[in-house]
């Protein structure tokens, strides 16, 4: 099993490393900028001792050749570089990624250690999304959990994540237009009246069984 997944990650991390002919590429048309800027710059010193008009106008339209080159191949340059990945040592990552194979292994030796158990879940990136309906409950309707959904790693979540404020603090520091369009129902009444499913914050006692 460990074989196999050294196998894949040095896959996916040779996958991820820089392409050794764009890089190669990318430093060739580098080292041609320098050369033009060389040459640019011999031109300029010329045309100052120019001995004549005529030989003045052959060093300008050199000048303006070399110059014209110049900012095609500073074009070409910035658009290689947007495309060609950092090169990275496929070695290194697939060795620092089975250490951390090996890491998860020790956190989840013992399950009374709640801070192990805790980075576990965060290193795993673990999350588990629940799923309600409503069912009557005596006179009113509750929220029963009716299925879940959990995540690993980089797996998408299975709805779109809140983002907005979900302290008490900071939804009672909202005004009534920020409420409105972050999705949270006002009550009737004062916004925390103390009774049971008169909140704004997480916990809604009573209704989420």
């Amino acid at each position: 099993m460990r074989e196999r997944q050294e196998q894949k990650l040095r896959r996916l991390a040779e996958a991820d490393c820089g392409k050794a002919d764009d890089v190669g590429v990318l430093e060739a048309k580098r080292a041609v900028l320098v050369e033009l800027d060389h040459k640019m710059k011999r031109t300029a010193e010329n045309m100052a001792l120019a001995e004549g008009e005529a030989q003045l106008w052959v060093m300008e339209l050199v000048h303006r050749r070399l110059s014209g080159k110049r900012e095609a191949l500073v074009v070409e340059i910035r658009a290689a570089e947007g495309t060609v990945a950092p090169e990275t040592d496929a070695n290194a990552e697939v060795t620092a990624a089975l250490e951390l194979l090996d890491r998860l292994g020790t956190l989840a030796s013992d399950p009374s250690n709640l801070p192990a158990v805790g980075e576990l879940f965060q290193r795993l990136n673990a999350r588990i999304f629940l799923r309600f309906r409503e069912e009557p409950w005596g006179k009113r309707p509750v929220n029963r959990m009716a299925g879940e959904v959990v995540t690993f790693g980089v797996a998408p979540a299975p709805v779109p994540l809140y983002q907005r404020p979900t302290s008490r603090r900071q939804v009672q520091q909202m005004t009534p237009a920020e409420i409105a369009s972050s999705g949270v129902e006002t009550p009737v009444g004062p916004l925390f009246s103390g009774l049971e499913g008169g909140s704004l914050g997480n916990v809604n006692r009573g209704d989420w069984i």
